[in-house]
């Protein structure tokens, strides 16, 4: 148990990052909807509005390979402390 506190509190500080990154894109995400709100009710013609659409769809996918790329080394990071610390076999218990 003593060893398992240990790795607590070295993932803590990756626990924290992960949350304050997702705050943050989730307060970008409510601005550039704000945004896209206000496009929509500027643009008039078919014309203004699928530039936008196109600029908002590579928005949606920039944030979202962001989280994946986030994600995939916040779990890393992890799996590192644990095995740097020679507690392999408590993967298991995730």
């Amino acid at each position: 148990q003593y060893i398992w506190t240990i790795i607590l509190h070295n993932l803590y500080p990756t626990f924290s990052l992960s949350y304050t990154s997702t705050y943050t894109l989730s307060s970008e995400v409510q601005s550039i909807m704000v945004i896209l709100i206000i496009y929509f009710f500027t643009a008039v013609s078919i014309y203004n509005i699928i530039p936008i659409l196109i600029k908002m769809a590579i928005i949606i996918l920039s944030i979202v390979i962001a989280v994946i790329i986030l994600n995939i080394a916040i779990t890393a990071m992890k799996i590192v402390t644990i095995i740097t610390l020679g507690e392999a076999g408590s993967l298991n218990r995730y």
